[in-house]
This record gives structure tokens, C-alpha cells and sequence, in this order.
């Protein structure tokens, strides 16, 4: 579908592995005040990290990668009414893409909202699958190099990233059993030190405050003060949690993502100012000199796996709208000739549709295509009126001629009264003045120009066709009556 100025988008931003809640927040609060100061802003609206009971506070719709919620962020930003503004949205996710790319090691991904509504995916998305994650992260990284180098490809992200800093305790079941503790009651107390515990809540003006309790956020920051987290055991001493487990600092594992038992990572991107059949015929090329070894597998998923379905299904819809059109006809006419006539028009309908597209900029996608569909119905309906009525002509006696020539003088006048008033009802959604419009235009502009050059043509070609069609069957001794 076609990009619209939609006045609204929702921007994710992924900071670096390890960091903190505090950090994260700094830098969205950062990255708001400059949004604000953006020409056409209207509002914005951000929420950082994660919540701390545990439930995510993050949108994880769109980040496909993320790992934590507290090194991720999310930005929703309204601009003003398209009339009181000079800057698109393209223009204003342009110049955000620019502040966050001014923040060391920070990612950003943008998706426009009103597309997130209809269930949009990544327009570039890449899917590698083998069995060495190793390889896998090899491929990735020089895929990801070739594709950022494309015109118009940003927001480059792959679903295999780093995984968070943490500490990882092993625990000596043997001097465990000595304390007279167990595994889940060590863990309850560790959990309650470093994450708290909700013991009660606070009831005021109507609202509910959770009372955590946990240990002082100083004494709980480094490898030696998880080590010193103290122990009450059943015998009434107290241990340390390093007098029966091991912490190792250590990095977790991102997602794994798999596909036909083997191990997926995708690769995705965003576009800004390109079509993606322009961009995606790039990408093919640029993939051709990356060389996967035996046994991993590359195909292309998100929108441009939609758009060659969709295109496909269409094609199949325009084929049968033709083949329904003329098993109509034919029963109408009682004539296997005359729907051939009348569909002469089509090919100069389709004609306009590309010429219109082609003179106001705008690319063949499913609102267009599904124009020219509606055009196999539209176009017909004119060349139907003309031919129905050549052949009542000539059932009054006149000759062939004579009766193409009256029958194109008496319904000019109606055929034009249709063609113009069905023009200038479409110009409204082809001119695309209000928000969101743009997704429409491209089916108004091509029915605008397939039934403008059809009508035309219709008055110049169908007659010659019919006239050529109809000697042509007294040539062969079947006579225009049977026919």
C-alpha cells in the first residue's frame, strides 16, 4: 500500500546491551525535548523500560530483537493538522532518525501507525536458517552491511543481538544441605533483596501504591553485594550467599528464533523516499555476491513476500473480472463477436491507468491495480451502449456505416455526461488533500486515466473494430445478422 501523510508514527528506540533503566529514560527524555522543538509537532508521548512487577511496559510489537525492557524505549509523536503544518511525516521521522543517530550505539525503528493498523510488516525483511548460529551471525552481519549501503534503506536491525549483563549463581547443594537451606529458599531471598517484594499498598485519593521492600539500590549494584546478600538459616546463624554459591558475571542469551527445526535470524528495514520494487531489485543484487555455505537457506519475507502474493491474486482477479465481463456480453448480444468488439477498449484503458500513474509520480500498488479492475467494468459499459445501439440501426435498415456513424453522433452526448461526471467524482481522492488520502489516491488517479483515454478511444475504435469485424463475417458467408 502507499505511504500517507498520516500525521502520526511511533518510533522504537534500543539502546546498548548493559543499559541501565536510568540511562535509557535520560536519553528518551532527551531525544523528546529536541522532537518538540521540530516544526508541526503537536504532541508526544514516550514510556521507557520496563515494569518493575514484572509485567513489560514496552511496545514489543515492533522490535523483533529485543532482549529487556529496560534498554528499550518508545516515542509516539502527533503532528498537526496537514493544513496547518509545511512538513510531512516523512520529514519529521527524517529529522528524528537524526537525533537519535547523534546518541552512541542507540537504534531507532519507525512504523507508521495508521499502516500498524492494517497489520503492516517491515517492507525489507531477510530470513537466513542453518544450524551454526556462529554462521548465522556471520551471514547477518554482512547481509546487514550490503543492505544499509542501498539508497533509501534504514533502520537496519537483526533479531540476533547481544544479550543483557547478569549474574549467574551456581549453587554447592552440599553446603546447602549442611545449612539446612534449599535452592528455592535461597532464591526467594535473593529475588526479595535485589528485586523486592510488594509486602502491602498505600491507599490514597483513591489510588493504589505498592510498598516494595527490598535492600538499599547501593547495596545491590555490584558482584560483591549480591555476594554479601546475608542468609538466616533454620539453626538461627546467619551465612553469606557466597559461603554456598559461586556468581559469575556473564551476558544472556538473546532470541532464538527457529523455522523447519533450524535456527532463523531476520534481518529487517524500514524505507525512506523509495518504492520497494526499486529498492528490493538493489537488495537481490546486492545479495548475489554474499555467499551462504551448505546447508543455509535466504528468502525474502515482510511486505515484499506480501506484494508478490498480493500482485499474483490480483493478476488472477483482473484475468476472471475479463473472462466474466465477456461470458456476459455474450449472453446479452447472444453474439461470440460482438463482447470482442466492445473489449477493444480495454487496452487503452489500461494505457491511461499507466500514463496517469506515470505523469503525477505515483507507483502501481494494490490501490491502483484494484483501479484497473473496476475499469474492466467501468470501461465496457460505453462501448456496450454504442455497439447495442449500431445494431439497432441496423435493424431499421440502415447500412453499416450509416448506422456506425449515427450511433456515434447520438451517444456522444450521454457517453461523455458519464465519463465527466464519474471524472470529476473521483477528483476529490485523487487531489488527496486530507490526512491519510494518500493510500486511495493512486485507485482514483488510474480510474481518472483509464476512463479518459477509453472514452475517447471508445468513439474512434470500437466503430472501425465493428466495422472491420462485420465484413470480415459477411467475407466468410455468415452474414452480420447470425453473428
Amino acid at each position: 500500500m502507499p505511504r500517507s501523510d498520516a500525521g502520526s508514527f511511533m518510533a522504537q528506540l534500543k539502546m546498548p546491551a548493559g543499559t541501565s533503566l536510568e540511562q535509557t529514560s535520560e536519553a528518551v527524555s532527551a531525544i523528546e525535548k529536541e522532537i518538540l522543538k521540530i516544526e508541526g509537532i503537536e504532541e508526544v508521548f514516550t514510556f521507557t523500560g520496563e515494569q518493575e512487577s514484572g509485567g513489560s511496559a514496552r511496545a514489543g510489537s515492533m522490535g523483533m530483537g529485543e532482549v529487556s525492557g529496560v534498554r528499550t524505549g518508545m516515542i509516539m509523536v502527533t503532528l498537526k493538522d496537514k493544513r496547518q503544518r509545511k512538513v510531512t511525516t516523512a520529514d519529521v521521522v527524517s529529522k528524528v532518525r537524526e537525533i537519535v543517530n547523534s546518541i552512541p550505539g542507540a537504534v531507532i525503528e519507525v512504523s507508521d501507525i495508521s499502516s500498524m493498523t492494517m497489520g503492516s510488516k517491515s517492507p525489507v525483511e531477510i530470513r537466513i536458517s542453518g544450524a551454526d548460529m556462529a554462521a548465522l551471525k556471520r551471514i547477518a552481519e554482512d547481509i546487514k552491511q550490503v543492505i544499509s549501503g542501498i539508497q533509501g534503506v534504514v533502520d537496519v536491525s537483526t533479531t540476533m543481538q547481544e544479550g543483557n549483563p547478569e549474574f549467574q549463581i551456581s549453587y554447592n547443594r552440599e553446603k546447602l544441605s549442611q545449612s539446612g537451606l534449599s535452592v528455592g529458599q535461597i532464591d526467594r531471598v535473593v529475588k526479595m533483596s535485589v528485586a523486592g517484594d510488594v509486602w502491602t499498598r498505600l491507599r490514597q485519593k483513591g489510588e493504589e501504591i505498592d510498598i516494595r521492600v527490598r535492600v538499599k539500590e547501593s547495596q545491590r549494584t555490584e558482584i560483591e553485594d549480591i555476594r554479601n546478600i546475608p542468609i538466616l538459616t533454620p539453626y538461627g546463624s546467619q551465612i553469606l550467599l557466597r559461603d554456598v554459591a559461586s556468581i559469575i558475571p556473564t551476558k544472556g542469551t538473546g532470541n532464538i528464533k527457529r523455522f523447519n527445526k533450524k535456527r532463523l535470524v531476520i534481518i529487517t528495514a524500514n524505507l525512506a523516499g523509495r518504492k520497494l520494487g526499486d529498492v528490493m531489485k538493489e537488495v537481490k543484487k546486492g545479495l548475489s555476491r554474499v555467499t551462504l555455505p551448505t546447508g543455509y537457506l535466504l528468502d525474502f519475507g515482510g511486505e515484499y513476500e506480501d506484494m508478490q502474493n498480493i500482485f499474483r491474486d490480483l493478476a488472477i482477479m483482473l484475468i476472471f473480472a475479463i473472462l466474466l465481463v465477456y461470458m456476459i456480453m455474450a449472453s446479452q448480444f447472444e453474439s461470440l463477436i460482438h463482447p470482442l468488439t466492445i473489449m477493444t477498449c480495454l487496452p487503452f484503458a489500461v494505457t491511461g491507468v499507466l500514463l496517469a500513474l506515470c505523469i503525477t509520480r505515483q507507483s502501481l500498488n494494490i490501490s491502483s491495480f484494484i483501479g484497473l479492475i473496476m475499469l474492466v467494468g467501468i470501461v465496457v459499459t460505453n462501448a456496450i451502449v454504442l455497439v447495442d445501439f449500431i445494431n439497432q440501426q441496423k435493424k431499421k435498415g440502415l447500412e453499416i456505416k450509416e448506422a456506425v456513424l449515427s450511433a456515434a453522433k447520438i451517444r456522444l452526448r450521454p457517453i461523455l455526461m458519464t465519463a465527466i461526471c464519474t471524472f470529476f467524482a473521483l477528483l476529490p481522492m485523487a487531489l488527496g488533500l486530507r490526512e491519510g488520502e494518500e493510500e486511495m489516491q493512486g485507485l482514483a488517479i488510474g480510474v481518472m486515466g483509464g476512463l479518459t483515454t477509453s472514452t475517447i478511444l471508445t468513439l474512434i475504435i470500437v466503430p472501425i473494430v465493428y466495422v472491420i469485424f462485420d465484413k470480415g463475417i459477411r467475407n466468410t458467408g455468415k452474414g452480420g445478422e447470425q453473428a
